[in-house]
């Protein structure tokens, strides 16, 4: 679709969504974390910035990471792709993994009725967040657990992200974007630009890394001080790992055995309670239950054990 295509098919569209009753904006400019400012083909508001591009099929799959680099970087709510007329198959199986909706449409009244019914999803998810739901009803332990587990891995990948584009750069030179793909193809974490490029200027001015410009691409490489002294960096962070993963296993084992004897002194107390409570020994008289009997069915001894 010709750029003068896709702002016919984007004004169109806007028209008949505000026909429908939603206020949306064409060919909208949202600032992201990094500063850089992102044009997109329609921008609504409903809960949080709602981010909207008109790409042709066969180029969607670019299209779905463009959107999505978005999104992350000026922190909307969501982002729709609307492929003309049609979208790829790897377009339609990276979209949900995204948090994408995509939508394909052959015509301006196709696409304005489907971005109708998002927006309307968003404008109802705004009105039930305002109502109160208590914490344990909101939590899904399963759901609770996966995430965080994200968490750690994410910020696992920040902490060591300096190092981990020292090392990329060690045999080649890469773009800001190609260190983006890299760490999210090999360490399943997908930063922003926000996140990538504050760290390669942070090494740039450090005298770690230098960069030249070739057309519109900023292309990054190793300095000789990089390399004099990588091996050494990469050392004292392999000993740092070793101490703090050494102390976790350490807490791990601690707070396992710690389990396992309080179970153990559970049980040992429960037995000798039942013992001391009821004094009657081998077939003697008991005076909690009225009548002689053994340990074995002695009806208190059962209720005190439920109890215990």
């Amino acid at each position: 679709m010709a750029e003068t295509e896709s702002v016919g098919f984007a004004k169109a569209t806007s028209e008949l969504v505000r026909k429908g009753g939603y206020d949306i904006e064409s060919h909208g400019v949202v600032e992201g974390e990094s500063g850089a400012r992102h044009n997109v083909d329609l921008l609504c508001n409903y809960g949080g910035n709602i981010l909207v591009d008109i790409k042709k099929g066969n180029d969607s799959v670019i299209s779905v990471l463009s959107i999505y680099m978005k999104m992350l970087d000026s922190k909307s709510s969501r982002g729709v792709l609307i492929a003309v007329p049609r979208a790829s198959s790897q377009a339609r199986r990276l979209s949900p993994k995204y948090g994408l909706t995509l939508i394909e449409a052959e015509s301006p009244d196709e696409a304005a009725v489907s971005l109708c019914r998002v927006i309307s999803e968003a404008r109802s998810s705004q009105a039930r967040s305002s109502l109160v739901v208590p914490y344990e009803e909101r939590v899904d332990p399963a759901r609770f657990e996966a995430a965080y587990a994200r968490k750690i891995r994410t910020r696992s990948v920040k902490n060591a992200l300096d190092l981990i584009i020292l090392l990329s750069l060690n045999q080649t030179t890469l773009t800001g974007y190609e260190v983006m793909s890299l760490v999210h193809r090999n360490l399943n974490t997908l930063l922003s630009p926000g996140t990538i490029y504050p760290v390669l200027n942070h090494l740039e001015r450090q005298g770690l890394i230098i960069s030249s410009e070739t057309g519109r691409k900023k292309i990054y490489l190793q300095t000789r001080l990089c390399k004099e002294i990588l091996a050494s960096i990469m050392q004292a962070f392999e000993g740092d790992q070793r101490v703090i993963l050494k102390f976790l296993f350490d807490q791990s084992r601690r707070m396992q055995s710690a389990k396992d004897t309080k179970e153990s002194d559970s049980i040992s107390i429960n037995f000798s309670q039942l013992s001391n409570a009821c004094s009657h020994g081998n077939g003697k008289f008991c005076e909690l239950c009225s009548k002689e009997c053994k340990p074995e069915n002695c009806p208190f001894l059962v209720k005190k054990e439920v109890a215990f």
